[in-house]
Parts: C-alpha cells; sequence; structure tokens
C-alpha cells in the first residue's frame, strides 16, 4: 500500500533527484532544485507531497483568494511507473486542493506525453485549451482542468 505524506525538508535533495531522472534538463524546460523544493514545502500557498519511498511526488499551488488550485508538478520515477503510485498521488493532490478551498484544479502537460493526458483525462480532466511552444524545445502544452468534488465534514 502507498502511503502519501507531506514532504520534509529532509526530502529536498531525494526530491531534487528524482525530477532529474523524470524531467531532462531541456525537454520539459527549468528543473526543480533542491532549493524549490524547500520552498515549496515552506510557502502556505503549496503543497508537496511524497509518497514514503520518495518514488514520486505532486506539488499543488493555491493563490490566495483563488478557487482553481494548479498541479504544478507531478513525477513518478520509471521503476515505479505502472504501479498506481501517479493514481494516489493524484488523489492526495486533489484532496488536499479541497481542504485548501479549492473548487477546479488546473494543469498543463506535454502535447506528446500520452500516457500522462491519459491519465488526467480518465480522472474528469478536460481540455481547455492548447498553448504553442509552451516548452522549451517548441513542444505545445495542453491545459486541462477538472472540477473537484466537495469535501464534507
Amino acid at each position: 500500500m502507498t502511503t502519501i505524506r507531506a514532504a520534509r525538508t529532509e526530502d529536498a535533495e531525494a526530491l531534487a533527484a528524482l525530477e532529474a531522472v523524470c524531467f531532462p534538463a531541456g525537454l520539459y524546460g527549468v528543473c526543480l532544485r533542491r532549493r524549490d523544493f524547500l520552498n515549496y514545502g515552506r510557502a502556505k500557498s503549496y503543497r508537496l507531497l511524497v509518497d514514503n519511498a520518495l518514488g514520486g511526488y505532486v506539488a499543488i499551488w493555491l493563490r490566495p483568494g483563488r478557487r482553481t488550485a494548479r498541479l504544478v508538478s507531478i513525477a513518478v520515477h520509471p521503476d515505479r511507473q505502472g504501479r498506481g503510485l501517479a493514481t494516489a498521488l493524484m488523489d492526495s493532490a486533489e484532496n488536499e486542493a479541497r481542504l485548501m478551498g479549492a473548487w477546479r484544479m488546473s494543469l498543463e502537460v506535454r502535447e506528446d506525453n500520452l500516457r500522462a493526458l491519459q491519465l488526467y483525462r480518465i480522472r474528469g480532466y478536460g481540455d481547455e485549451g492548447r498553448l504553442p511552444h509552451y516548452y522549451e524545445d517548441g513542444m505545445a502544452a495542453v491545459r486541462l482542468t477538472r472540477v473537484l468534488r466537495p469535501v464534507f465534514p
């Protein structure tokens, strides 16, 4: 069973290493670094969630006064893919967004990342538009959004 928890300061180095494996420099733009993960962990408007084995993470952001959270990044180590970790991270991120007061979640994903697009669309994310030349290598992004069900205590 996968346990998802809030990231801790001591996770930053491992998360930066995971980022480097999952997002080769130049392909997806600027990779997150150790200091970025430390900042995400400290900021009140961000949530950084990881699995206990640090094989994956998800980062979300909700601007104060807004109702749409943004999925900033999600990564799963190639050795852990296909085992439900991305689904567990997405479940946790969406729940956390609801608890933060979000009514919707939005994200951008590479147009050629068919595996991620399939995951998001199965979860109910709908196309909101195409962003040409979004990534450093010129690849377009697809913006997706999903209405989140309310959380009742």
